[in-house]
């Protein structure tokens, strides 16, 4: 009898994360602004609220059920303050909408889509979008295991311009009017070599823009995020030399030689070039870092086979990465 108590409660809890991984679901959890509101406070203040300026947990609440005010620095503050929220006049309900279009869409969404369905101007939505990207921050701890690493170029290719906006020499690893990126894929997590392959939990992904592509930037990208237990794979690419010592001769056609190949990290461009080339059409170097951000992380979480769901929490968790339109226009 408690063995059939339990397939039930499974497949109750089951149905109810189904239906938050659609749309219509989502949106019936958060139909008004006061639910959305509630869950913003439950999640940003869990255990007891506190005053995200001082971090005093001496508060006073207003009758409004929404304000608060600090006992010690007498500062009045709210569940938005000092997040990505901070300061909008948008309501929560639009916030979580995108926020939930953010995570689900693979290869990202643009400005332009989501202020059409939102009923914002391309210039509030665009923000909005780079906003939601401060919760997609890559992660700073050293990878290990299988790592495949390899760097691409983001622009147009010259053959496909008008002859009046081609430049010379500009092709291949050319930084003219391409930027350069350098990426590395963990393949799988710490103990899931005993699970069968497709239920195997995959490992994280790390991405940064350069300005070139040189053996003492990659050395640097290295250092920083992998472990000296790490294994690296790379191709035939001079700059990997003494770097890595299981190789793929790309040049010769060779491209698997048993477990080494570096598939994983160019289905990370062909990914990230799609969603260049089919979402967002171009992305200045300025704010190229950004994106990167976004495809690193989102697709390290489907990797984890999160669902949408749970990527849309995973964003409400990270929302103290509080940024203003100055810091984001600045030079």
């Amino acid at each position: 009898m408690n063995r059939d108590v339990y397939t039930i409660r499974t497949q109750i809890l089951t149905v109810k994360l189904s239906v938050m991984d659609n749309l219509i679901g989502f949106l019936e959890k958060f139909s008004t602004e006061k639910k959305c509101l509630k869950h913003l406070v439950n999640k940003r203040f869990a255990s007891k609220i506190y005053c995200p300026r001082c971090n005093h947990d001496k508060i006073y609440r207003f009758k409004d059920g929404v304000t608060y005010k600090c006992a010690k620095c007498r500062r009045k503050f709210n569940a938005k303050t000092g997040t990505i929220f901070h300061g909008t006049k948008l309501g929560l309900k639009k916030w979580f909408i995108a926020i939930y279009l953010f995570s689900s869409s693979k290869k990202g969404i643009s400005s332009v889509h989501l202020s059409t369905l939102l009923g914002l101007t391309q210039k509030t939505a665009w923000f909005m979008l780079h906003r939601i990207r401060q919760t997609f921050l890559q992660k700073t701890n050293k990878l290990f295991g299988d790592i495949e690493i390899d760097e691409c170029y983001l622009g147009g290719v010259e053959k496909n311009k008008h002859q009046k906006y081609r430049i010379k020499g500009n092709q291949g690893r050319s930084t003219i009017t391409k930027t350069a990126i350098v990426g590395i894929v963990q393949r799988e997590l710490e103990g899931e070599e005993k699970k069968k392959k497709k239920n195997r939990k995959k490992g994280e992904i790390r991405i940064i823009s350069t300005k070139n592509v040189s053996k003492k930037i990659i050395t640097k990208f290295i250092k920083k995020n992998l472990d000296d237990s790490a294994s690296l794979i790379a191709d035939d690419y001079y700059l990997y030399n003494g770097l890595s010592t299981r190789r793929v001769n790309h040049s010769e056609n060779c491209y698997v030689i048993g477990e080494d190949h570096t598939n994983s990290v160019e289905s990370l461009w062909a990914l990230i070039k799609r969603g260049y080339k089919g979402t967002y059409h171009w992305i200045s170097r300025k704010h190229m870092q950004r994106y990167l951000d976004e495809f690193a992380t989102r697709l390290t979480l489907y990797r984890s086979k999160l669902s949408t769901y749970s990527i849309f929490e995973y964003c409400i968790k990270n929302i103290s990465n509080k940024l203003t339109y100055k810091q984001l226009i600045y030079d």
